[in-house]
């Protein structure tokens, strides 16, 4: 009977530790242009804070029209995101936008479960 105990309380144990680093490994940031990601850019950023959090733009030529002198625009493209930053001249963030285009419900599923076969 306590051999039974034991082991029931060991699986027990064992499946809430499991669980918790599932959750865990779910809520920590994942570097990318992402919704989540940009919500973490913050106006007084530098451009390398910024890089750090969505990796190296993706979009080399952008046009630089209509902004202030010294100002520089910097884009990201994700695979459903694009990020559009304005740094100024000292490469702090001052303006950002995020245009995002919600990815199929199919593909969520594959990329939160990727050993489900849909």
């Amino acid at each position: 009977m306590n051999k039974k105990r034991w082991l029931l309380a060991t699986t027990i144990l064992a499946s809430v530790l499991g669980l918790v680093v599932l959750v865990l490994a779910q809520l920590t940031p994942q570097p990318g242009v992402t919704q989540a990601n940009f919500r973490r850019l913050a106006v007084g950023m530098t451009e390398a804070e910024v890089n750090e959090i969505l990796g190296e733009p993706r979009i080399p030529q952008i046009k630089q029209t209509g902004l202030a002198m010294g100002h520089k625009r910097v884009a990201w493209a994700g695979e459903f995101s694009l990020v559009i930053s304005v740094f100024d001249e000292r490469d702090r963030l001052v303006e950002k936008t995020c245009l995002e285009d919600p990815p199929p419900f199919v593909f969520r599923l594959r990329k939160r479960f990727p050993w489900l076969r849909i």
